[in-house]
């Protein structure tokens, strides 16, 4: 047999034996996200994921409610094994715990796996991006995971001690969930403002955020809130659709989904009159210091040269 024969020969035997050995089971690497989330999980349009309303993770399926993320992975062999780790806030759970109610810090940063196909889930604790890697063989698979928080589970309010007869009224809201995150998005229709003693009942403006996702918000109260002199109270309180009432979810602490200011109110003229009493004493006192500025400097001053002299006030 020629030289070019044996080699033609030889090259189709290869190719024969490659073919039979091949495994039936291979498959092309590739991970999918179930349902439809927010975001394409590039590093600049991350999927977007609610962080934990409530003590639970809900993921079974993607809606306005969930807080998790389905991937499913399909290995290029059932028997590889699939690695994923996770980076930030994000925490894996296994397809195993896809029928239970989780607890919200329930989850790893690592899961391992073999099969044909393999589930899990990712929800995320935190407003900031973290990431999910899969690694099966050489393929790597990345998607960022960034939280939203949607529902407040702390409301802290601050404001003046006083107000004026007639006049309106400033607070400040900060708004956290139940991992401290900032809820940010909320709107006037969020709160309800209520008032008692001098201050009028139901006195919401405007709410406005001081800042892209501080979960600060600028309450006013309108001209006319304080009807009469004397102490009131303000409450401010997050509408039951942006707030946390779930009592098991007291393992971050008490939930306080309302604040109240006390606030006393005095009319223009008596308020007037207590500022100019302030003024009169204040510069009573700075004319009282001067003197005794002036006393010491006398004696300083006494058989001192001009240039070691202080001078008078």
């Amino acid at each position: 047999m020629s030289k070019k024969l044996i080699a033609v020969a030889s090259a189709a035997a290869l190719a024969l034996a490659a073919l039979v050995g091949a495994p039936a089971s291979a498959a092309t690497f590739g991970v999918v996200v179930a349902e439809t989330v927010a975001g394409s999980g590039s590093a600049s349009d991350a999927y977007t994921v609610n962080v934990a309303t409530g003590n639970v993770i809900r993921g079974t399926t993607v809606t306005t409610d969930t807080t998790a993320v389905k991937f499913t992975v399909t290995p290029t062999s059932s028997t590889s094994t699939i690695a994923v780790t996770a980076t930030g806030g994000v925490k894996l759970l296994s397809s195993s715990d896809e029928a239970l109610d989780k607890a919200a810090t329930y989850g790893s940063t690592s899961l391992t796996g073999i099969g044909a196909t393999y589930v899990f889930y990712a929800a995320n604790q935190s407003t900031t991006s973290g990431t999910v890697t899969v690694v099966e063989g050489g393929n790597t698979y990345i998607a960022y995971i960034k939280g939203v928080s949607a529902k407040g589970y702390t409301l802290t309010l601050t404001g003046a001690a006083s107000a004026s007869v007639g006049g309106s009224y400033k607070m400040v809201a900060t708004v956290k969930d139940m991992f401290g995150n900032p809820t940010a998005g909320l709107t006037a229709a969020s709160f309800t403002v209520t008032g008692s003693g001098s201050a009028d009942a139901t006195i919401t403006e405007t709410s406005v955020e001081t800042g892209t996702g501080t979960g600060v918000y600028n309450l006013s109260a309108p001209v006319g809130s304080f009807d009469s002199a004397g102490p009131g109270l303000i409450t401010v309180t997050l509408l039951a659709e942006v707030a946390v009432y779930d009592e098991n979810a007291t393992a971050f602490g008490d939930i306080t989904n309302a604040a109240t200011l006390i606030v006393n109110s005095a009319d223009s003229a008596t308020a007037l009159q207590a500022a100019q009493s302030q003024i009169t004493t204040l510069q009573a006192s700075i004319a009282a210091l001067t003197a005794d500025y002036n006393a010491l400097a006398k004696k300083w001053n006494v058989g001192k040269k001009k240039k070691n002299k202080v001078a008078l006030k």
